[in-house]
């Protein structure tokens, strides 16, 4: 049913601001600006690599100017899947009884969907366009539950993902442990639905204000180092990684302030 993460969704206050902010660190391209009625957003649509980013601006009242109150600035809104079937996939999810909305080939999913709360969701119908920029793809998010299990378990059963392709999520470093619920059996997509370890690390800190939630985002590119000049021009205090020697693997992250609210971590391409 899902294929791939082929977008992610970001609420901010300026939308042409914030794109403008990932043109210069990512080498995105610009495909559209639109409306989105059902989310009360006005919107700008970016590709990365293969996949999109959306820049949600509150357009009066609505889910996503609530999102902006609540959240005090905006950040990650949802994570987006293609399907392979997309009027199966809406028919499976009505069938469950999730309250979703359908809009310009899109189905938005409520983060009630989602047992424990804090997982919105967009869905697409599959459709590979150009690649763009630094990057090569997005393919994980990190979804933060009180209840790694449990959350996990309810996404196989609203997706209709399966538990064989489960994974250990675990860090020392970063402070969480749960589980990477991989979409197919390739193992190159998945939502890390993970429990933070330790309050006092930035993941901590995060989930003791927000609680159930998205977190952050994860892609690849072919050009790490790239991606480092980049941010040293664009954004010299606000990414982490190795600021010298050659990168063959490990990540950079650029932190939320550039990107409109959400942290992207960026791996070398595999």
């Amino acid at each position: 049913m899902l294929t791939h993460i082929d977008r992610v969704q970001i609420v901010t206050p300026d939308r042409a601001a914030v794109a403008r902010q990932w043109y210069a660190l990512l080498g995105a391209a610009h495909l559209r600006d639109d409306r989105v009625g059902v989310l009360g957003a006005t919107r700008t649509v970016i590709r990365i690599g293969m996949a999109e980013v959306e820049f949600l601006q509150p357009d009066g009242a609505g889910i996503v100017a609530d999102f902006m109150q609540e959240s005090g600035r905006g950040g990650l809104f949802a994570a987006g899947f293609a399907s392979d079937d997309f009027a199966a996939t809406g028919a499976h999810l009505r069938s469950r009884g999730v309250a979703l909305a359908e809009e310009g080939g899109q189905l938005f999913i409520p983060n009630s969907a989602v047992s424990g709360g804090g997982f919105r969701a967009v869905v697409s119908a599959q459709n590979d366009g150009p690649r763009a920029g630094v990057m090569t793809r997005l393919h994980e998010v990190t979804f933060l539950t009180p209840d790694p299990q449990q959350s996990a378990a309810s996404l196989v059963e609203t997706f209709q993902l399966s538990k064989e392709n489960f994974g250990t999520a675990e860090s020392e470093v970063f402070g969480f442990a749960g589980i990477h619920v991989n979409l197919t059996t390739a193992h190159r997509d998945d939502i890390e639905t993970v429990k933070p370890t330790d309050p006092g690390k930035a993941m901590g800190r995060f989930f003791a204000r927000r609680g159930s939630s998205l977190y952050m985002c994860f892609g690849e590119s072919d050009d790490l180092e790239r991606v480092r000049a980049l941010a040293m021009e664009h954004a010299p205090d606000d990414w982490t990684g190795p600021r010298e020697g050659p990168l063959k693997k490990g990540s950079i992250f650029l932190h939320p302030k550039p990107l409109g609210g959400v942290m992207l971590g960026v791996r070398a391409a595999t």
